[in-house]
């Protein structure tokens, strides 16, 4: 490696650094990561997948959760510094995989800019944004299928092909939104060479898309069978069933205008430089009628399909924008390698303060997160420790707790495993997430309760009584405030039955298991 690429590498892998150090002493920074935690160790300990806990996303992502503990040595404890550590290393690896791209695409300067503008603009918007998140685990597996679809069209082998049917399948395996690269192949294969490329026959396109099918197959075969037969009927109740009911809900619920104005407008703004280079260089070849490569054009349908997956449910969380970096950095980057030398000089500063702005201001904001979410009032993670505390000091390690409402960090910070396979009440009450709140929340909020959901409840109450009952919807967090216990008159006449309230704690209401020798101890 000749010395400007080194310092290309160690200029990658500063700014990777410096935009996602604070993961390093931060256990907590999304409330993804908690249910995700969660739903691991319980696995590790013996626990039924989709049965013992409930979950929509398919195993991909407790998979990697598990590996980055196992590599600690924890298991069947849930590691989350372990778990931030790979995710850093993930992330070089995906951005190590864009460079390669865009080296074979265009040159070894686009593959250094496609390698930083992945690692900088995917570390800004939003200071939660580096979590481990389903969406940074996918678009490696993603990113390097793309890779194995996109050498020259004379060296496109058979081989090639079947790896990247296996690791878009794999993406599938973490999120569901993680498939989009699947029909982009298909199309591309099936479709877009047959059409533009004489050498690419008839014959061939079938061969390879048939192919491509058959290889996406075998991992999603393996995780089903894994899971049969004692959870099989779980997964694809929840992934499905449960998957629907919280897409329907955003469809009905969530204003499409609020959610531009708060999420989608904002990231825009924050990746400006990037959608400029993309667009000007797509004007330019339209303007001039000049014809893009086969593989440009597979990157511009992936980036296209990628909005659909971004948009689905209108929830348009800061972690779903993730998905759209891997194409848009390589597009950009072609981009602006294509600039003459010129024009790379005219406008070196307006491209370098596009880039550092973001890049340093968020980075900036990163470090000192806590403060800033009290003073912008955001969900910090941290709020939750104290009632986790709290559970913890008047529990054993054995006892397990109930936390009504969206509160999956208390059970983390109290140590505790959940009485229930519900780690949040959604399902329970129907709040649509990402939703606002207002007066007539409840009321719609009725039609996406599930009523087999209640049933699971019961049942798993009366087998695994909780030591401990938390409601912590008086509290205000993560808007369930008019969603309370109270209102519930099933699982309240459980309460008054077997339990004892105790002294509210820091607006939480509190019930107390009355005696250790309760008649339902026996079903556990």
């Amino acid at each position: 490696m000749t010395r400007s690429r080194w310092t290309c590498f160690l200029l990658v892998v500063l700014s990777l650094l410096v935009t996602r150090l604070p993961l390093l002493w931060e256990p907590l920074i999304h409330v993804d990561e908690a249910i995700f935690s969660i739903f691991a160790e319980i696995w590790q300990r013996g626990g039924i997948p989709y049965v013992d806990i409930i979950e929509t996303k398919p195993m991909g992502i407790y998979y990697f959760y598990v590996l980055a503990s196992w590599l600690s040595g924890s298991l069947p404890k849930i590691n989350m510094i372990s778990v931030h550590v790979l995710t850093i290393v993930w992330t070089l690896l995906t951005a190590a995989t864009l460079g390669m791209i865009a080296t074979r695409l265009r040159s070894s300067q686009a593959g250094f800019i496609a390698a930083l503008f992945f690692v900088v603009f995917s570390g800004s918007f939003s200071p939660k944004i580096v979590s481990t998140s389903l969406e940074v685990v996918l678009i490696l597996p993603a990113t390097l299928a793309f890779f194995f679809l996109s050498p020259p069209i004379s060296r496109l082998s058979l081989w090639h092909t079947v790896v990247a049917g296996l690791l878009s399948s794999s993406a599938l395996l973490v999120k569901q939104q993680g498939g989009i690269l699947i029909p982009v192949a298909l199309f591309y294969l099936a479709v877009y060479l047959p059409w533009v490329e004489p050498e690419w026959r008839w014959k061939r396109a079938i061969q390879h898309s048939l192919t491509f099918l058959l290889a996406s197959l075998p991992l999603p075969c393996l995780m089903m069978g894994q899971l049969y037969p004692a959870s099989l009927d779980g997964f694809l109740f929840w992934n499905f069933q449960g998957s629907w009911n919280l897409i329907r809900g955003g469809q009905e619920m969530i204003s499409l205008g609020h959610k531009f104005l708060t999420r989608i407008f904002p990231f825009l703004l924050s990746t400006a430089i990037l959608w400029f280079l993309v667009g000007e260089r797509f004007y330019q070849r339209i303007s001039k009628k000049l014809h893009a490569t086969p593989q440009e054009t597979l990157l511009r349908i992936w980036l296209f399909l990628t909005f659909f997956a971004v948009a689905a449910g209108k929830k348009f969380y800061e972690h779903y924008f993730v998905l759209l970096f891997p194409p848009l950095s390589l597009l950009a980057a072609i981009a602006l390698d294509s600039w003459s030398p010129e024009r790379k000089q005219r406008f070196k500063k307006v491209i370098m303060i596009a880039i550092l702005a973001p890049f340093l201001g968020f980075s900036l904001a990163r470090y000192f997160i806590h403060p800033l979410f009290s003073y912008f009032k955001q969900e910090d993670m941290i709020s939750y420790k104290i009632y986790g505390d709290y559970l913890r000091e008047r529990t054993e390690p054995d006892d397990k707790i109930l936390v009504w409402g969206f509160a999956p960090a208390v059970y983390w910070y109290a140590d505790r495993l959940p009485a229930t396979r519900f780690v949040l009440s959604d399902y329970l009450v129907g709040r649509v997430p990402g939703a606002l709140e207002g007066p007539t929340q409840i009321e719609r909020s009725e039609r996406f309760v599930m009523p087999e959901a209640w049933e699971m409840l019961m049942a798993d109450l009366h087998k695994h009584p909780p030591a401990y009952i938390m409601d912590t919807a008086p509290t205000g967090l993560h808007g369930y405030s008019r969603f309370p216990i109270r209102n519930y008159p099933r699982l309240m006449q459980f309460i008054l039955q077997y339990y004892v309230e105790e002294p509210p704690f820091s607006g939480a209401l509190v019930w107390k298991r009355k005696h250790l020798d309760n008649p339902l101890r026996g079903g556990v």
